[in-house]
């Protein structure tokens, strides 16, 4: 998975798709338009905040393991919501085949691509914001990983909540990975420069002393191609909703150091959500208010895990956070 499909999840990065792509989609398209489905549907009301957190964590992270694990988008993809207990909750729903006119905000493709290229073209953990007409874009303030060690150690040193994998299924590669910091306050604008296109770009950095991890994802992928897909995130309280399509099962489990864990399996694979309330919450500085001042920000009081194989069974997803 490359660079810019991985940024997705820096929810507040705005990658949009123009029309013009063809009907038949690979999956990293329609990854890249379930994305922006979501962004969509989870478009706040004036003075709410912006930053996706909770439930809509939930959603997303189902819609792409479905996507990793091979599933196709047809009508009937999501068939039923569960909570954490495995329980089915409200009526069954039928998706609708994807209306691609619907699920796509229309902007040139090229406008789109001069937004993630300024968004990427910033130094170390310097936080860059792009103001168009459509709204505000947010760069991710993250570093690579280049191996578990290497997570591990990180968080180890900060004393992070989080926890990292103690293994990884036999054959796997690290393909891809980073952290991703938010900051205790301090954001200070360095620039900010009016473009010939309208677009104004503002550049902030933060006190490095202020900065701490707030998640970190991990791509892997073995010889045959199946991938391997890890994401944890620091969270604010809210509520979880996990969908599942016909044949797949919910299933309650027990995971030493969760609070809540939930498997979800199906043919090609599964996935394992996971939920650990913080000790002490944590407080941060939400880079969405340096552009919405009057917005409130809760502090982080949940540690959410993610963990999905394709052809790698439930046990070792579950054995991955036993040392």
């Amino acid at each position: 998975m490359n660079k810019r499909i991985s940024e997705l999840f820096d929810y507040g990065d705005e990658i949009v798709v123009d029309e013009r792509i063809g009907g038949s989609f690979d999956p990293c398209e329609i990854e890249e338009l379930t994305m922006k489905k979501i962004h969509a549907e989870a478009a706040p009301a004036p003075g709410t905040r912006r930053r996706l957190r909770g439930g809509v964590i939930a959603v997303i992270a189902a819609a792409v393991c479905l996507i990793l694990c091979g599933a196709g988008y047809a009508a009937g993809l999501f068939h039923q919501q569960y909570n954490w207990k495995g329980e089915a909750v409200g009526e069954p729903q039928t998706m609708q085949p994807i209306d691609q006119k619907k699920m796509i905000e229309v902007r040139s493709l090229s406008d789109a691509e001069t937004i993630q290229a300024i968004l990427d073209d910033r130094e170390g953990r310097e936080l860059v914001i792009v103001h168009d007409v459509t709204g505000d874009n947010y760069s991710l303030r993250s570093e690579p990983v280049s191996s578990l060690e290497e997570l591990r150690e990180r968080l180890e040193a900060e004393g992070s909540p989080l926890r990292a994998p103690y293994k990884i299924p036999e054959g796997y590669v690290l393909t891809d990975g980073y952290v991703a910091f938010d900051s205790r306050g301090g954001y200070t604008l360095q620039v900010s420069e009016l473009r010939r296109d309208g677009l104004q770009v503002d550049r902030y950095d933060a006190p490095p002393e202020n900065d701490f991890i707030s998640g970190y994802r991990l791509d892997y992928e073995n010889g045959s191609g199946s991938r391997l897909f890890i994401y944890v995130t620091l969270n604010e309280g809210a509520a979880y909703g996990f969908s599942a399509a016909d044949g797949e099962t919910m299933t309650p489990v027990a995971v030493d150091g969760m609070e809540e864990a939930l498997l979800q399996s199906y043919e090609a694979g599964a996935t394992v959500y996971m939920l650990h309330y913080l000790e002490e919450p944590i407080r941060y500085e939400d880079r969405v208010v340096l552009t919405h001042p009057d917005l409130e920000v809760h502090p982080f009081t949940e540690a959410y895990y993610l963990f999905n194989g394709r052809n790698v069974d439930a046990d070792s997803l579950m054995q991955m956070l036993k040392p």
